[in-house]
């Protein structure tokens, strides 16, 4: 089953996924996902590991995790050096945000919880890290 995570208050189409849920309904879902789309939603909780940790638990063993967001590293770099204004960089880094982080904490997260990372993409300021679940003693 591949099922697309959405913060509460916003709707999908779901298409291209089996089953779109909201941050509030995490506990409808079976421990039987295969993939597991996550997107811009870790940094706009207050506990984030948390919220990994319960998503984490809902992806089959060699299932994938598809996470999408900003990269503070990015942002900052570009407005360093003046690729872009100090408002594009508050609107990117603090809209509807509780936190902020980059890729490569997130990839040290993910491979805490034992989780494999598989893949890693950049797009301007935006990261996707698709990684998997490794099956026990394997």
């Amino acid at each position: 089953m591949q099922v697309l995570i959405v913060p509460n208050g916003i709707e999908h189409d779901g298409a291209g996924f089996d089953k779109v849920v909201k941050l509030s309904e995490l506990d409808s879902l079976s421990q039987s996902v295969t993939v597991l789309e996550i997107n811009n939603i870790l940094d706009t909780v207050p506990n984030r590991d948390e919220l990994l940790k319960v998503l984490l638990s809902k992806l089959r063993y060699g299932g994938r995790i598809i996470l999408n967001g900003t990269d503070i590293d990015n942002v900052t770099q570009a407005l360093v050096s003046r690729a872009i204004n100090i408002e594009e960089a508050s609107q990117r880094l603090y809209d509807g945000r509780m936190s902020c982080s980059s890729a490569n904490a997130m990839i040290e997260k993910l491979t805490s919880f034992g989780i494999k990372i598989t893949k890693v993409k950049f797009n301007q300021f935006d990261y996707m890290i698709v990684a998997e679940r490794s099956k026990p003693n394997g």
